[in-house]
């Protein structure tokens, strides 16, 4: 299969790039220098919904991608901390120790926080069930 047979025949190569800068969170300015264009062009593919719901993917990819990496990398970091527990000094012993209870603390209380809040989203769906006209 060709590439030309999966690239769709719209693509824009230049608003694909000023998508992306655009969804990594530079300014409108930077974008359009990026890519070649002028600030009044972003401008005008801003008012374009197409342009928009492609920012828009772009930024949820990289937010996606962001957050598996700081989940990697909290996941490194508990390991680490627990491998510090076990060092013979009583001062990093005693630090790694405190750290590790308070991360745990705070996320508890974000489970704690997330479970009320989904418990209260379907009561409030269950409420307006209810309350449909018939």
């Amino acid at each position: 299969m060709s590439i030309t047979a999966i690239v769709p025949s719209d693509h824009d190569p230049v608003r694909d790039r000023a998508a992306l800068t655009l969804a990594y969170g530079y300014p409108q300015a930077d974008a359009a220098r990026g890519v070649g264009v002028t600030d009044r062009t972003i401008r005008r593919w801003l008012s374009d919904a197409a342009f928009v719901s492609l920012v828009e993917t772009y930024r949820a990819r990289a937010l996606y991608e962001l957050g598996a990496q700081l989940e990697k990398a909290q996941l490194e970091a508990v390991a680490k901390l627990i491998e510090l527990m076990h060092t013979g000094r009583d001062s990093v012993q005693a630090t790694a120790a405190r750290t590790l209870i308070d991360e745990a603390r705070k996320t508890r209380e974000e489970v704690s926080y997330l479970r009320r809040l989904a418990a209260l989203e379907q009561t409030v769906a269950a409420a307006a069930l209810d309350e449909a006209p018939e």
